[in-house]
């Protein structure tokens, strides 16, 4: 099959040399690393994933650690969202779900899909201490960059990782 571009930010050229993805599809815009990695890399991508993760480093955590320095200082943040929060766990990922999904961002979504029901801010706000609606919040704002930064880097989605139209719809 074919690998093809996806639509939007076709001003920016593919990285010579990248090969479709397992199935085809979309190519990256800028080729993940792929093993083996240097050692301080091999340790920074294990830190990047979840504890007793069977699969690979994501492709986004390979690609954004063709440069360390920025990866570390994403790194800081994305992984204290999760970590010390008081909003429960199901509701931090229904906001992550929702924003990948209505950022258009198969990708991400995929990593993250889980079906929850429906909640508006307002909603939200009506139920949840000042804290917890604002660890709502910030991870709306983080995954609308992170998603936008997937979309732009024309990422593929992860091969064990959830599709739109798999178990949810995506448009929420």
């Amino acid at each position: 099959m074919k690998a093809h571009r996806r639509s939007g930010f076709d001003e920016f050229a593919a990285e010579p040399g990248l090969e479709a993805p397992p199935g085809g599809g979309p190519l990256p815009r800028i080729a993940p690393l792929t093993p083996p990695y240097p050692p301080a890399i091999e340790d920074a991508l294990r830190r990047w994933m979840a504890p007793h993760v069977a699969h690979d480093p994501l492709v986004l955590f390979r690609v954004l650690h063709r440069h360390p320095e920025l990866a570390s200082r994403m790194g800081a943040l994305g992984a204290g969202l999760p970590a010390h929060g008081e909003l429960p766990v199901a509701d931090r990922e229904l906001v992550i779900a929702r924003t990948c999904a209505r950022s258009g961002c198969e990708y991400e979504w995929g990593v993250h899909a889980v079906v929850f029901p429906e909640h508006t801010a307002d909603e939200l706000a009506a139920h949840l201490p000042a804290p917890q609606l604002l660890e709502f919040l910030v991870p709306a704002g983080w995954y609308r960059t992170i998603t936008g930064l997937a979309n732009a880097l024309a990422l593929p989605p992860e091969p064990w990782a959830a599709r739109f139209g798999d178990n949810a719809d995506h448009a929420g």
